[in-house]
């Protein structure tokens, strides 16, 4: 019985010990020909790792791979870099998310190796996913448009607001947009570039929204696209409550989270520190329980094309 106990409680380390071990290795490889393979493997590996650790022993994955010089390696790449270094005070801010769809790269700005990195993780599924994601926050916007001229459209953490680049209905004014985030930077930076569009950009938090700052205001879509990977479930329960309440007869309410399937978590978490709520169609269905059923005309789950983030969409009756 002791022997087990030291067994159980020694493995955490053990893990470390191995991975640490199999990092060395992957260093080799990242300044080697195949860097593209070696990315691929090391995310894979952390992936693996992760599915099999405790959550003790996972914990303390983290930690030690940040403190390994494989962590210096990928730091040359600008979009981890600025992930882990969070220099708004956040992970996936708005200039984040602009390398994802790289609108903020600068040529000549990083090393060999940091650019075959970020190539790298500009094709990853995580990175796939969120690219997809603006294109249908844009589809939704249109459609809505197409419906109801003049339609109001709320985006709740708006980030840079990029899909009013690829919707048709904001650039040609056939709908009115209201943009707001906390962050005082991203709200400025939407008024200067889309303002002229008629989109209303405004700082506001979730805390506004649960106690009420909306209650007098009427869209005919909501949407909150990368705000419900950092919530825990009951500020997003009583959240989808306040939001669904603002929708017009008929208008929809469009909520996106990303899912358990994401192979990226894990060089997330361990690389980045970056950590996201996973959510899966049961999750979801938990944040609709302070909506009134009766209320509700219609309600749809679906999936990117990659599985990566599910959408939940509900019309008011």
């Amino acid at each position: 019985m002791i022997a087990t106990h030291v067994r159980s409680a020694n493995q955490p380390y053990s893990q470390v010990v191995a991975a640490r071990e199999s990092w060395d290795v992957s260093c080799r490889e990242l300044l080697g020909a195949d860097a593209y393979g070696a990315f691929n493997d090391l995310v894979q590996g952390l992936a693996t790792l992760r599915a099999n650790s405790s959550r003790e022993g996972w914990l303390r994955i983290g930690p030690a791979f940040r403190t390994h010089r494989i962590h210096s390696l990928l730091l040359q790449s600008p979009f981890t870099r600025r992930a882990f270094e969070k220099p708004r005070g956040y992970a996936g801010d708005a200039e984040t998310i602009d390398l994802i769809y790289a609108l903020r790269l600068r040529e000549g700005a990083i090393s060999p190796l940091g650019q075959r990195l970020y190539s790298c993780e500009f094709e990853s599924p995580a990175c796939l996913s969120v690219r997809h994601r603006r294109i249908r926050l844009a589809c939704e916007i249109d459609a809505v448009a197409a419906d109801r001229p003049s339609a109001c459209v709320l985006s709740l953490a708006c980030g840079y607001l990029r899909e009013a680049e690829v919707s048709v209905a904001l650039r040609t004014g056939r709908t009115r947009m209201t943009a707001i985030d906390q962050d005082v930077a991203s709200v400025s930076r939407v008024a200067e570039e889309y303002g002229a569009l008629g989109v209303s950009a405004r700082v506001g938090s979730v805390r506004d929204v649960v106690c009420g700052s909306l209650r007098r205001e009427r869209f005919d879509l909501v949407y909150a696209a990368g705000l419900y990977d950092y919530l825990a479930e009951e500020i997003a329960a009583r959240l989808t409550a306040m939001l669904f309440r603002t929708l017009t007869a008929g208008g929809r309410l469009l909520i996106a989270n990303f899912t358990s399937a994401l192979r990226d978590a894990a060089y997330m978490e361990a690389c980045m520190d970056w950590r996201l709520v996973y959510r899966d169609e049961p999750q979801m269905e938990a944040l609709l329980r302070r909506v009134p059923s009766r209320e509700i005309a219609d309600l749809e789950h679906f999936r990117d094309p990659g599985g990566n983030v599910l959408y939940t969409r509900l019309v008011r009756r």
